[in-house]
């Protein structure tokens, strides 16, 4: 991961995370610093659709336990999460 965003958007408690996109999608890991992606879903999509200036892509994550799920939208603001198969990871060099 490239990119890293260390919370304030807005000026609300935040998460700090790492993120970078990846073809149909944006990733985001969890720095565990803070309140997590998870309990921050409303400011980390707005941040990454404002961020990457994109209403289509998918935004996946990473939390604290090492899973991957994703972050549903609707091109501006967080709906909802969806699971992924436990078996998902990015590739070694995906994952810096």
């Amino acid at each position: 991961m490239r990119n890293a965003y260390y919370g304030g958007y807005n000026m609300s408690p935040s998460a700090s995370f790492f993120h970078e996109e990846r073809g149909e999608f944006v990733a985001v890991i969890d720095m565990n610093v803070g309140c997590s992606v998870t309990n921050n879903a409303e400011e980390v999509v707005e941040f990454v659709l404002d961020y990457y200036s994109t209403t289509t892509k998918r935004i996946i994550y990473r939390d604290t336990m090492g899973n991957w799920d994703e972050m549903t939208h609707d091109g501006e603001k967080f709906v909802g999460f969806k699971s992924m198969p436990r078996c998902f990871q990015l590739s070694p060099t995906e994952e810096k």
